[in-house]
C-alpha cells in the first residue's frame, strides 16, 4: 500500500476509538478491576495538584512508579481541566502519533498496513489503545525505538541510535516496570553488531556500545538521584509490599505457563489468536531462516521474536492483569503480521516486472482489507454493548459533594473526574488503611459492598460503612456494585472514637 492509503487506514482505526470515549470499560473474561478503576488512580494526583490540594505524593504509589505519564498529561488537562474525557483522547493521541512517524516507512510498506488491522484493531488492544492507561503509549514507543533501530541499522547514523537510546530510556519514566524493555534494546543491539562483526566493522559496534552505556547510565543515575533516592523509603515500602510472594516459584514455571496457555490463550475468544501467532511465527521463521526475507523483515522478525519472548516474564506472576498482556498481543500478533507481509514482498519481487506482479499486490489489498472487513464486525458489536455507569456516577457525586474534603476508596478517583476534591486509595496491610478516620476524615467512602476492592480494609478494623454514613447510593459497574457512603463529620468523629 502506499503512504496515502497507509495514512488514511491509520485515522480510520483513530476515528473507530472516539465513540468509546466517554462509555465504561469493557468487561472482558479476565475478572480484574482493570481500567474501571485505574483509570482514575493513574492521574489521581495530577489532579490532586491542579486542583490545588497538593501532589499528595505518599497517597498513593501511581505517581512514584510512572511520573512521566503524569507529566505527558499536565499541559493538556492544566489548559482544558480534569476529565475522563480529556484524558482518555490525550494518552491515544500520544499513543497514535509514533505510529504515524513509522506509517512512513518505505520498507514497510506491506508490514505496516497488515500490522494496523492484525494488531491495532485487535480487542484487547483496540480497547486499551482507548484507555488512560500508560500500557498503549509503552506499545508505540516501543515499537518507534525498534524503527529508529532498523534505520540505524541500515544506515548506520547515529542520530537514530541516540533516539532510539532516548525513547527507551524514557520508557523507565512512563512507568518503571518497563524497565524490562531495555533487555529487548540491548539483545537487538547484539543482534546489529553481530551483523557488523561479519562485515569488520569495527568502529560502529565500538560506537554502538559506547552510547548504549553512556545511555544507560545517564537515564538509570537521573531515576536513581531525582526520583528514587529522594522518596527512598516509600519506594521500598510499596515495592515490597507488591512484589511480596508475587512471582511463582522456579519449579511451578513449566504448570504456570500451561495454566496460562489454557485459562488465556485457548479460551474461545482468544484461540484464533494464538493460532495466529503460532502460523506466523512459523512463517516468518521459515521465510527468515531460508533467506526468503528481505533484510527488513528478517530484522523486524528478530525484534518481535526478543519483545514476545521478554514479555513472557509476566506469566510468572501469580497474578496477571489483562493490561500487562496487551505488549504480549502485540509483539505475538506483530510476528504474525511479519510472516505475511514477508513472503508478500518475497513473491512480489520474484515477480517484479511480470503480469504476476498484479496478483501478488492484489493478494496484499485482499488480506489488508478481508482482515479490515472481520474487525470491523466485531466491532459492531462492541458499539451495541456500551454502558455508561461512570459516567452516571460521576454527574452524582459532581452533584452531591462537599467540595473540599477527602473521598476514601479504590474507586473514589474514578468517580470523582467531575470534582476538585482529592482521592485516598485504602488497601488493607498496604495502603492508608490505617489513617482512614484517624489522620484523615473523608467526606465519602467508595468501596464495593463486599470491600473486596480494598480487602476488607474498613471490615477488618471492625468500621460498619452503613452504620456510620447518613445516606448512600449502590451503583452497578461493570459486574461490581459500587456504594457511595456519605460521612458527615458529627459521625466522622464518634467512629474516631471509637477506633
Amino acid at each position: 500500500m502506499n503512504k496515502a492509503l497507509t495514512f488514511l487506514l491509520l485515522l480510520l482505526i483513530l476515528l473507530l476509538h472516539f465513540p468509546f470515549l466517554s462509555a465504561d470499560p469493557r468487561l472482558t473474561f479476565c475478572e480484574s478491576r482493570g481500567p474501571f478503576t485505574d483509570e482514575g488512580f493513574y492521574l489521581m494526583q495530577l489532579r490532586s495538584h491542579l486542583a490545588r490540594n497538593g501532589w499528595n505524593l505518599h497517597s498513593a504509589d501511581n505517581l512514584l512508579k510512572s511520573p512521566l505519564f503524569s507529566l505527558l498529561h499536565y499541559a493538556p488537562m492544566k489548559i482544558f481541566g480534569s476529565s475522563l474525557l480529556l484524558a482518555r483522547l490525550w494518552t491515544m493521541l500520544l499513543a497514535f502519533a509514533p505510529l504515524l512517524i513509522i506509517a512512513a516507512e518505505r520498507k514497510w510498506k506491506l508490514f505496516f498496513p497488515l500490522f494496523a488491522v492484525m494488531v491495532l484493531m485487535q480487542e484487547y488492544v483496540f480497547d486499551y489503545y482507548h484507555y488512560a492507561l500508560s500500557e498503549s503509549v509503552f506499545c508505540s514507543l516501543t515499537l518507534l525505538g525498534i524503527w529508529f533501530l532498523w534505520k540505524y541499522c541500515e544506515g548506520e547514523r547515529t542520530g537514530n541510535l541516540l533516539a532510539a537510546l532516548m525513547l527507551f530510556g524514557l520508557l523507565i519514566w512512563l512507568k518503571v516496570q518497563f524497565a524490562y524493555a531495555l533487555i529487548l534494546l540491548a539483545a537487538l543491539l547484539f543482534y546489529i553488531s553481530a551483523g557488523w562483526l561479519l562485515k569488520n566493522k569495527f568502529k560502529g559496534i565500538i560506537q554502538t556500545w559506547l552510547y548504549f552505556f553512556l545511555f544507560t547510565l545517564f537515564f538509570s543515575g537521573m531515576y536513581y538521584l531525582a526520583w528514587y533516592y529522594p522518596n527512598k523509603d516509600f519506594y521500598s515500602y510499596i515495592l515490597s509490599a507488591v512484589n511480596k510472594n508475587n512471582f511463582i516459584p522456579v519449579k511451578d514455571l513449566r504448570e504456570s505457563f500451561e495454566f496460562y496457555h489454557h485459562h488465556i490463550f485457548l479460551i474461545p475468544e482468544n484461540k484464533s489468536y494464538t493460532l495466529l501467532f503460532k502460523a506466523g511465527f512459523v512463517a516468518s521463521l521459515a521465510g527468515t531462516a531460508t533467506g526468503a526475507f528481505d533484510k527488513a523483515h528478517r530484522f523486524l522478525f528478530v525484534a518481535f521474536s526478543i519483545w514476545f519472548l521478554v514479555e513472557l516474564h509476566k506469566l510468572a506472576f501469580y497474578y496477571v492483569p489483562l493490561r500487562y498482556l496487551v505488549p504480549l498481543f502485540v509483539s505475538g500478533l506483530a510476528m504474525t503480521a511479519v510472516g505475511i507481509s514477508g513472503w508478500l514482498q518475497f513473491f512480489s519481487d520474484k515477480a517484479k516486472g511480470l503480469e504476476i506482479s498484479k496478483v501478488v499486490r492484489l493478494a496484499a489489498f485482499l488480506a489488508v482489507v478481508s482482515v479490515l472487513a472481520h474487525r470491523l464486525m466485531q466491532y459492531n458489536e462492541r458499539l451495541s454493548c456500551r454502558t455508561y455507569a461512570l459516567r452516571e456516577a460521576n454527574d452524582y457525586m459532581a452533584r452531591g459533594i462537599k467540595k473540599g474534603g477527602w473521598i476514601a476508596g479504590n474507586w473514589a478517583a474514578s468517580l470523582s473526574w467531575q470534582i476538585p476534591n482529592p482521592s485516598l486509595p485504602v488497601w488493607y496491610n498496604l495502603l492508608n488503611d490505617e489513617k482512614i478516620f484517624t489522620e484523615i476524615t473523608p467526606v465519602a467512602v467508595i468501596t464495593e459492598q463486599d470491600e473486596n476492592d480494598s480487602g476488607g480494609a474498613y471490615k477488618s478494623r471492625g468500621i460498619s460503612l452503613s452504620e456510620y454514613s447518613d445516606s448512600s447510593r449502590i451503583f452497578c459497574i461493570g459486574r461490581w456494585e459500587v456504594a457511595v457512603y456519605w460521612i458527615n463529620e458529627a459521625s466522622a468523629n464518634k467512629l474516631r472514637r471509637n477506633l
